[in-house]
């Protein structure tokens, strides 16, 4: 079907097959007053883990064992790796089948934040490299924070969801 230039599409539609046009109040997108909190939120989240890994962890290897301090750092951001590999996928899995009041991904959000905030603080108290890399790993397990990617706004409904 071709429109006749400078028709109204909905004009067409509506002498075309006789129904009138969708209502625009049904399909109005949700508001986007969320994005930038949660821009600032990933940003922070992001800064204080990256800043833990990558300032702590080899701070920390050169003072316990200067000698050893890059088989060290290899060990924990291995194990770091390793650990988000094989829970990433399993996290993932739960927090898809979680279901509260609080929505599906809130608990492991709260639950990853509390637990990366307790691995911090051990990393921050350890003394020698094997608890450092056993607390890296606790780490990576607190970086799990059931999020599924960028957040968009329902469709058909009010609220948000994560991808």
């Amino acid at each position: 079907m071709t429109f006749p230039e400078g028709a109204a599409v909905d004009a067409v539609l509506t002498t075309d097959t006789g129904a009138a046009p969708p209502d625009a109040s049904v399909a109005k997108p949700a508001s986007r007053a969320l994005s930038p909190w949660l821009t600032v939120q990933a940003i922070v989240t992001f800064a204080a883990f990256a800043g833990v890994q990558s300032v702590l962890i080899p701070n920390q290897m050169t003072l316990l064992d200067p000698a050893g301090k890059v088989a060290g750092f290899a060990a924990a951001t291995s194990t770091f790796a390793v650990v988000t590999v094989i829970v990433q996928p399993v996290v993932g899995a739960f927090s898809d089948r979680t279901r509260s009041r609080f929505g599906r991904r809130a608990i492991w959000m709260m639950l990853g934040a509390a637990l990366g905030a307790f691995a911090m603080a051990a990393l921050s108290l350890s003394n020698s490299v094997p608890v450092i890399v056993f607390f890296a790993g606790v780490l990576s397990l607190g970086t799990m924070q059931g999020k599924g990617g960028r957040p968009r706004p329902r469709s058909g409904s009010r609220g948000w969801r994560s991808s």
